[in-house]
Formats: structure tokens, C-alpha cells, sequence
């Protein structure tokens, strides 16, 4: 690759990346502010062992959610991180109250895994 298109990559990556991953941006009115959340849920009663994981990425800001917020305090990057979190943590909570039951054990002695595939665990690989 010559030294002029690693410099157009470099610019590009540097102007999109560092801005959407390390602490968000405001653009156009549109809010990025990225949270991640994790949950492992660990059965403990009959047989003990992990039954379910689930990841939540949240990037833009939904404006419903940041209307519930006084004028002054939507443009802080601290409210829109706050309502991305909330959201998040809503989603996991509608998710994990649907799923969440005592699993039966296994002939092993652990608990059935509660099956499911989180597009946001692909970003482990890239930390």
C-alpha cells in the first residue's frame, strides 16, 4: 500500500473511530454516545453453573429517550450516556425476566445453558 493511501486510511479511521469509540460524538443533532453492558446470569439452586450471557451495545442516543430530559441537560454528554444506559439496562431487564428460569441440570451436574448469539460479543475480539 504507498504511503499516500495509508495516510488517507489513517485520517479516515482516525475520524470516525476515535470520536464514535472514545466517548461519542454530537453530529447533525444526532448524539453517539456508546455504552456496552454485560450480564452473566448464574443459576445457584439444584445445580449450580452459568445458564445465560447477554451484551447490549447501544451507540446513538435515541431522541425519545433524551426528550425525557430537561432542555439544559440534553446536549451533556453525561445525560445522553445516562439515557443510553437506561435503555440498555431496560432491554436487558424485558430480556432476562422473559428467560430467566431455573434450568434443569444436566446429566453432568450443570444447569442447561439458555441458548442465544449477541452480535455484541464480537467486539471482545477487537479490545
Amino acid at each position: 500500500m504507498p504511503c499516500g493511501e495509508a495516510g488517507v486510511f489513517l485520517a479516515f479511521d482516525a475520524t470516525t473511530d476515535f470520536p464514535i469509540w472514545y466517548g461519542g460524538a454530537e453530529v447533525f443533532g444526532w448524539a453517539s454516545r456508546p455504552i456496552r453492558v454485560h450480564l452473566d446470569a448464574i443459576q445457584l439452586r439444584d445445580c449450580e453453573g452459568s445458564i445465560w450471557t447477554d451484551d447490549k451495545l447501544r451507540v446513538r442516543v435515541p431522541g425519545k429517550t433524551l426528550a425525557e430530559y430537561p432542555l439544559a441537560q440534553q446536549k451533556l454528554k453525561e445525560a445522553q450516556l445516562e439515557a443510553n444506559l437506561n435503555r440498555a439496562m431496560a432491554e436487558i431487564a424485558g430480556t432476562a425476566g422473559e428467560k430467566l428460569v431455573i434450568q434443569t441440570c444436566t446429566e453432568d451436574g450443570k444447569p442447561e445453558e439458555i441458548g442465544g448469539f449477541s452480535f455484541s460479543s464480537l467486539f471482545d475480539l477487537l479490545l
